[in-house]
């Protein structure tokens, strides 16, 4: 199924981003008293690993885009900022993700929140 292994690349690349960025992203949010936090889809696109439908981390993006209402299921919004799409989230929702400590656990939360899901 496209929108499952397209999930999969995108979950592996966000769990990838989190393991290196977000428990310091989350301790200067916190100290600075920042509610939300903005991610780069380009940094998340660094931990991409071509799969044999998705070799570009964009295409699985805009499969998993096809059905949009999961992301504001999870509290996330798409910002572009000078051309760069970035999501934004709260930082309580980055904690919960950080807690994701493998990919399935993490596609598991994706899909709870409707990835995948027909509209």
């Amino acid at each position: 199924m496209p929108c499952e292994e397209a999930l999969r690349a995108f979950a592996a690349a966000l769990h990838g981003y989190l393991s290196v960025n977000a428990g310091r992203a989350v301790a200067i949010a916190s100290l600075t008293g920042q509610k939300h936090i903005r991610v780069s889809l380009r940094a998340i696109r660094r931990f991409h690993e071509p799969t044999q439908n998705y070799l570009l981390f964009n295409d699985a993006f805009k499969e998993l885009l096809k059905n949009p209402s999961w992301i504001g299921r999870l509290g996330w919004r798409l910002e572009e900022v000078d051309g760069e799409v970035y999501i934004v989230m709260p930082l309580s929702t980055l904690k919960k993700l950080l807690k994701a400590k493998d990919v399935e656990r993490l596609v598991s939360m994706l899909k709870d929140a409707g990835a995948c899901r027909s509209t």
